[in-house]
């Protein structure tokens, strides 16, 4: 089902990707991205590039420099960087492919999410963004999730270990500081559907907030699933890649 490619992001690293083809026409190009220490080839992009195939469109997903089989240190990423490279995938799309389903749709997740809102913000060629509990906030984040002693100390040293060991750079909350995604958010054309858990763990119940009330101003779709977290694990799962599903054949193949 998958075929191996890469990319060189615009620091030289090569970026792993893996692309799945329709047998028959092809409408439209989903590009997926997986959460901050994921891989490209998760639950959510495998199960969900299985449903949209059939209806024709094109699935490409990526690990991020630092992730997966991609080169890089994961140490140096920030939404930044992944917004960067999420760009470089599409500027990919448009050169191998052009009118050949050059309706590119984007899937982010988590940290992808986050960078997925900033390139959909500077990029028009970018016609249907689906947002799979999407961070807009990493500077509250992190504040919730590693309290202010543990920030400050990020700050000192330069890097922090995360609670899940991974090591990350102080240019990650220096970027994060610097990045208004609820401006990028407004910036952007493309049709929307935004999915979040109330239980949600990881986002702080603020930045959830505002981002949902940002988007339902806009008219853009958003689906809060009542006790389901941040991975909206089960029962939750299902419903949610087919809510993905209807969303990415509306926006890619029917009004293409």
């Amino acid at each position: 089902m998958w075929t191996s490619d890469s990319v060189q992001n615009k620091w030289g690293e090569l970026l792993a990707v893996s692309i799945a083809t329709p047998s028959e026409g092809v409408h439209g190009t989903l590009l997926m991205f997986p959460g901050f220490t994921s891989r490209r080839l998760n639950a959510t992009n495998t199960r969900l590039a299985e449903a949209l195939l059939p209806a024709g469109i094109r699935c490409v997903t990526c690990d991020l420099s630092g992730h997966g089989d991609s080169e890089g240190d994961i140490a140096e990423q920030t939404v930044a960087k992944a917004a960067s490279e999420i760009g470089t995938l599409v500027d990919f799309v448009v050169k191998a492919w052009g009118a050949d389903g050059s309706t590119i749709g984007i899937l982010g997740n988590s940290f992808s999410g986050n960078a997925a809102i900033l390139a959909a913000a500077a990029d028009t060629r970018i016609s249907a963004l689906g947002l799979k509990s999407p961070v807009t906030d990493y500077v509250l984040m992190r504040e919730h999730q590693l309290g202010a002693k543990a920030i400050a100390g990020w700050r000192r040293a330069g890097f922090i270990e995360l609670p899940d060991g991974t090591r990350s750079n102080i240019g990650f909350l220096i970027d994060a500081e610097r990045t208004d995604s609820y401006a990028a958010l407004k910036a952007i054309e493309a049709r929307v559907l935004a999915v979040f858990g109330s239980e949600d763990e990881e986002i702080p119940a603020e930045s959830r907030a505002r981002a949902t009330q940002i988007l339902l101003d806009m008219s853009k779709r958003v689906v809060v699933y009542e006790g389901a977290d941040h991975n909206i694990s089960d029962p939750f799962f299902v419903p949610m890649l087919h809510e993905f599903e209807r969303f990415f054949v509306d926006s890619l193949v029917r009004s293409a």
